[in-house]
């Protein structure tokens, strides 16, 4: 079954264990993430689990400075998008350095592309 890309806020609120809605969207707000509006108000799923993963992430590179990397692919590894944009963060944690591309063939998913454009275009 394949998940849907965006989602409401109320779900945000599962993922950061906040209930009211001014919690969850300052919450947003604090972590530079987008709501949009198209009847009803939403966000890109891979946006919050980003952050949420995030801090998760940063600690595997200071736990495991010589071998995070194929830690967190093999935590990650099957959720590509997830797995290349914490990669991406991770490098910058360990290194301040910030790799120009990815290495991920999106062209073939529209969603996905889009929400890959919007992030980094």
């Amino acid at each position: 079954m394949k998940q849907s890309s965006h989602i409401s806020l109320s779900e945000v609120g599962q993922y950061i264990n906040r209930k009211d809605n001014r919690s969850i969207k300052k919450w947003l707000r604090d972590h530079q993430i987008p709501i949009h509006k198209d009847g009803r108000e939403y966000v890109f799923r891979l946006h919050v689990e980003q952050e949420v993963w995030r801090p998760f992430a940063e600690d595997l590179v200071k736990r495991y400075p010589n071998s995070w990397q194929p830690r967190l692919e093999s935590i990650y590894g099957d959720q590509k998008e997830l797995y290349q944009l914490l990669y991406h963060d991770c490098l910058e944690f360990d290194t301040g350095f910030v790799p120009y591309q990815f290495n991920l063939d999106i062209s073939s998913n529209k969603e996905h592309e889009s929400i890959f454009q919007e992030l980094y275009q």
